[in-house]
């Protein structure tokens, strides 16, 4: 026997009470785990997805309502049934309520930030922080650019990304913008003072950050620092960024100097040369006109070499950690280290995006394609809001809105290295609505290509006002 349960709410768009009911094989598919929506498997999340998405379907009005606006807090009376009576608050309520507040300031679309998922089905099942636990894995959207993906259940990591500590933390996979690596390489001068020289890959909107093993720190790339004695210190940098209004530790890398050891004179700097896709050319420059006589070579991929300037090519596009010790023609012996970060291969750009906004009369269209290359939930998705502008104020608005998704996206190698296998997307939606979401479901990790991105296009009432490619920049 079919057993459902109801919820009485109340629709502001008709100012009548509307009942809506759900089947309980499917809503108890999701469970509250510490706070987060979790799912044993991801058939269960699957088929509460599509039952929620058929359910906010069916609840659409039954013919055009031509009416010019649609209150802001009443799009997804689903949704929100389904959230109350699983008795938490959603991402997607957060994200409703900060467009709302903006809009009834009279911002303009253009000037609201984008929600972190916007398909608002998806949304519903992740909790107001973001996140959601399929199995045995986490995830957890700290903010639209910025996603980790948490493995073997292990909780604790969200207190470890809370805290700006989780680097290093094998179960933690982060996608996103604030991807850093620390290193750096460093010259003993005179009168124990030391010339430090950051090595490792900084990302825009962040800023390296020192701490010299002695009580005192500084900031910049390239810093000069005098100790007061000599004596053996563990010097630390850190890729550190602002995350909304807070300080955050991206990574950070220690290594121990000596003010007493002859050998820390002997030093190279590592000179290196992309000069196509992943091909580098290495060289050692040494301090003050020192020369190499021989070296050894460790290209962090399992290759080695024996020549003074070698070129290596690298099958990955990724970061390496390269090593090389030799002699120097003074007698002394040398060891050195640095990252690799190897660039410009066809996959590129796992969180590529494009939003744009487009006027025509006293309508704006904000049209967004992004992607989530995740297990699981992995989607590129073309989310499009069709605004009326009335008294100085916009609102949502009803349309027939046509979403086409084109194109193709990529899986990995093998070697997680390389896109060579795509995915042919062809999918097109058409509702009479204020917001169209649509999504190709690709489930697995994958990427967009340099040179092949995929495209979106949008029909307003039966017009073309958005085409667009999906941004696949490389670094």
């Amino acid at each position: 026997m079919l057993i459902v349960l109801s919820i009485l709410i109340l629709s502001n768009l008709n100012a009548q009470a509307q009942n809506i009911t759900f089947e309980s094989n499917e809503i108890n598919k999701l469970e509250l785990r510490k706070g987060i929506p979790f799912f044993k498997d991801s058939l269960s999340f699957e088929s509460l997805y599509q039952y929620l998405s058929e359910m906010e379907e069916n609840n659409l009005p039954k013919s055009m309502d031509r009416s010019d606006e649609q209150p802001c807090e009443s799009l997804n009376p689903v949704l929100s049934s389904f959230e109350s009576l699983k008795g938490y608050e959603s991402l997607r309520k957060v994200q409703v309520r900060t467009e709302c507040e903006e809009l009834e300031r009279a911002s303009n679309p253009e000037e609201i930030s984008e929600p972190m998922i916007g398909d608002p089905v998806l949304a519903s099942l992740f909790n107001a922080k973001g996140q959601l636990w399929i199995d045995e894995t986490i995830f957890y959207f700290k903010s639209a650019g910025r996603v980790f993906v948490i493995g073997n259940n292990d909780i604790s990591a969200i207190d470890d990304i809370d805290n700006n500590r989780y680097y290093g933390n094998t179960n933690i996979t982060e996608f996103g913008g604030d991807e850093g690596k620390a290193d750096f390489e460093f010259i003993v001068q005179n009168n124990n003072t030391v010339a430090f020289e950051f090595t490792g890959v900084q990302q825009d909107g962040q800023d390296i950050h020192w701490e010299f093993g002695d009580g005192h720190m500084g900031i910049g790339n390239s810093i000069n620092h005098s100790y007061s004695s000599s004596g053996n210190y563990t010097v630390c940098v850190s890729v550190v960024a602002i995350e909304n209004g807070q300080q955050i530790t991206i990574d950070q890398s220690c290594k121990q100097i000596s003010l007493e050891d002859e050998e820390a004179l002997c030093f190279f700097k590592i000179n290196k040369n992309q000069t196509e896709d992943g091909k580098i050319c290495f060289s050692l420059q040494g301090f003050l006109g020192m020369q190499a006589v021989t070296a050894n070579w460790n290209f962090g991929d399992g290759s080695t070499s024996t020549e003074l300037a070698p070129c290596h090519d690298y099958y990955c596009n990724k970061t390496y950690n390269l090593s090389v010790s030799g002699e120097s023609s003074t007698g002394c012996t040398f060891n050195r280290n640095t990252l690799i970060n190897v660039t410009s291969f066809d996959c590129c750009d796992a969180l590529a995006s494009k939003t744009q906004t487009v006027l025509f009369g006293q309508y704006m269209l904000k049209v967004k394609l992004h992607q989530l290359p995740l297990p699981i939930i992995g989607r590129t998705i073309v989310s499009t809001r069709h605004y009326m502008r009335r008294n100085n104020k916009y609102k949502r608005s009803k349309a027939l809105i046509k979403n086409t998704i084109n194109g193709n996206v990529y899986l990995s190698d093998e070697q997680n290295c390389k896109c060579e296998h795509p995915i042919y997307m062809n999918q097109v939606e058409q509702k009479y609505k204020s917001w169209l979401i649509t999504n190709y479901k690709v489930g697995k990790y994958f990427q967009a290509k340099r040179e092949d991105p995929w495209y979106g296009k949008v029909y307003i009432n039966g017009t073309l006002r958005f085409t667009g490619a999906v941004n696949a920049s490389c670094n």
